[in-house]
């Protein structure tokens, strides 16, 4: 006969389990995609821990419901002592030292930093019972071919960027066959959308817009008939979501499943602002011809689709630039 204090053990066992589940530390928390998906872990009522190397106010409000470390990934010490304190049962991880395939390219090292914060990570999660992780990978470990790229699609990445996300890839794998932690991958296409960094070799939208509300011209790398898949950044937001709630060992391409050339782009983006912007052509060497999701696995296994047209977005993400001092 089972006693009652075995009962009463088994169920705060169970309700332990679930309230850990409510505690999501996400890597990069106030970066653009992580800010993001910190807002809707918070509309949900989930408890969120934040690592990221950007200070709370840029974006996520410094609420009593979200603990805020600004650590070194590198450091594996400082990442376990956070584990230690916090206890989250999922981890997003999205920080990444290098997020841009072209950026990359100048500082390779720096994609290399990435596989050791990934790995410092993954082994402190081991070591303080994290249940589930959700990793942030890229399109940029596809080969260029014709056609939507699926799962399992030849990978011969163009750039250090993409190298260091097969990598991590690869160490999950092994995790896998080690651990009982549920690893979700989720390879994420071109987002796009407000708080997006400005920088030389930030994605083309959030330049091209600011160029044409400044009335400057903008640098189209290859000859603009590339074709792309741009994914608005709630979209990629409610996917993590999706996952949580749900979750699924895996890999999974998250994107629009829509192609939209360079130029097709700049033309939607020049009408919406009312101004034409001056073109300059460049050659690029590591120009990927065609980038276009198939995310039938995704959609059939979590329930997910985006929701925002890639039209939508760009007013959206027109608006915000409008709204902030350039």
């Amino acid at each position: 006969m089972i006693k009652k204090y075995q009962l009463m053990k088994c169920y705060n066992n169970s309700i332990q389990k679930i309230m850990k589940t409510k505690k999501v530390l996400v890597t990069g928390g106030n970066g653009f995609i992580g800010s993001h998906i910190v807002d809707l872990l918070l509309k949900k009522e989930y408890q969120i821990v934040v690592i990221s190397k950007v200070t709370p106010s840029r974006f996520v409000n410094s609420r009593s419901n979200i603990s805020h470390y600004r650590i070194d990934l590198s450091s594996f010490e400082e990442v376990e002592n956070v584990l230690r304190v916090e206890r989250p049962g999922v981890i997003c991880h999205l920080a990444s030292s290098i997020p841009y395939a072209r950026e990359s390219l100048l500082h390779p090292e720096k994609s290399l930093q990435d596989v050791i914060h990934a790995i410092n990570l993954f082994e402190a999660a081991r070591k303080f019972d994290v249940s589930h992780i959700i990793f942030s990978s890229s399109s940029n470990v596809y080969e260029d071919i014709n056609g939507p790229l699926r799962e399992d699609s030849k990978k011969n990445p163009l750039s250090p960027l993409g190298i260091s996300k097969i990598m991590v890839e690869s160490y999950i794998k092994y995790l896998q066959n080690t651990t009982d932690i549920i690893f979700t991958t989720l390879r994420y296409f071109n987002a796009f959308g407000p708080r997006q960094r400005l920088s030389e070799f930030s994605g083309i939208i959030p330049n091209a817009i600011v160029k044409a509300m400044k009335g400057e011209e903008i640098t189209i790398f290859g000859n603009g008939n590339q074709i792309r898949d741009f994914i608005y950044v709630d979209d990629i937001a409610r996917a993590n979501l999706k996952v949580i709630e749900h979750p699924q060992s895996g890999i999974f391409n998250v994107g629009s499943g829509q192609g939209t050339s360079v130029k097709k782009l700049i033309a939607t983006i020049e009408k919406l602002i009312a101004r034409k912007m001056p073109k300059i052509y460049s050659e690029s060497s590591n120009e990927i011809t065609n980038s276009i999701a198939d995310i039938s696995k995704m959609k059939k296994t979590f329930n997910w689709k985006p929701r925002v047209s890639i039209e939508q977005g760009l007013k959206k993400t027109i608006d915000y630039y409008k709204g902030i001092s350039l």
